[in-house]
């Protein structure tokens, strides 16, 4: 596609924070992308900001492989005003995180927590004890009806995933385009409806005084996104990007101003 330069910066990194100003190491990423058409960012990148910007017009496209999907590395606006497409593949993460919201849905059914700290803590299992637990009658997946807060990247996945188990999804997400209902066979729901109707609820929205306080979770540390496949994957996602954008295709993973 092109020749490849790459520049080392340590500036901090946080997603809940932009880059502190650093005009040493603005500088530095100016001398760096001055005669750039494109450039992919990732963590210990300093801000791009409008007037990193001005400075490197020949700049088309900035791409974040990492840890920004709230564009604290990027003024999706000051790109968006000087015709700068911006995508994001942070997304690359969204693969195991769906995987893994599978497996819990599956552990949850069997009441695998509850069992597990039963057995350690030396009591044994029969069959009578079996029966009355609630993995008896809501161990299986398959035809269960399952409940969706949010259908972005890692819903989608999760529900290709789902397919195989022949369940009735319903999803709340009020940002989700409509016509995904009709791809993925799901019916669009209030967040009462998902709550009230479903076998299994998976939620996948961040944390907001709407979802604060759900019950029956079954809780994991931060685990599920990190693997050792998901940075080539950044990688590959955002390669993909560039030649779209290259080869004046519509690019799929776009940070635009009101997603900020």
């Amino acid at each position: 596609m092109g020749e490849l330069v790459i520049a080392s910066f340590d500036e901090p990194s946080s997603w809940d924070a932009s880059p502190p100003s650093n005009p040493d190491a603005d500088a530095r990423f100016i001398a760096f992308a001055r005669d750039l058409d494109m450039v992919m960012l990732s963590h210990g990148a300093p801000r791009v900001t409008g007037a990193i910007l001005d400075a490197a017009p020949r700049l088309r496209f900035v791409g974040e492989l990492e840890g920004d999907r709230f564009a604290r590395r990027i003024d999706v606006d000051a790109a968006a005003a000087r015709g700068v497409k911006v995508v994001d593949t942070t997304h690359g993460s969204s693969y195991p995180v769906s995987e893994w919201a599978l497996a819990m849905m599956l552990i949850g059914l069997r009441n695998a927590g509850s069992l597990f700290r039963r057995m350690i803590a030396g009591e044994i299992i029969t069959q009578e004890s079996k029966r009355a637990d609630p993995s008896f009658f809501n161990s299986e997946l398959s035809g269960k009806r399952v409940g969706l807060i949010a259908c972005g990247h890692i819903g989608r996945r999760l529900l290709d995933l789902l397919r195989p188990f022949h369940c009735d999804i319903l999803v709340h997400d009020p940002h989700v385009p409509r016509v995904l209902a009709d791809i993925y066979d799901f019916s669009l729901t209030s967040l009462d409806a998902v709550m009230a109707r479903s076998d299994v609820v998976v939620c996948l929205a961040p944390l907001t005084d709407e979802t604060r306080g759900m019950a029956n979770v079954f809780l994991t540390p931060h685990i599920a996104g990190v693997t050792a496949d998901c940075g080539p994957r950044f990688i590959d996602l955002m390669v993909d990007e560039m030649s779209r954008f290259v080869a004046g295709d519509e690019t799929r993973h776009d940070l635009r101003p009101r997603m900020t």
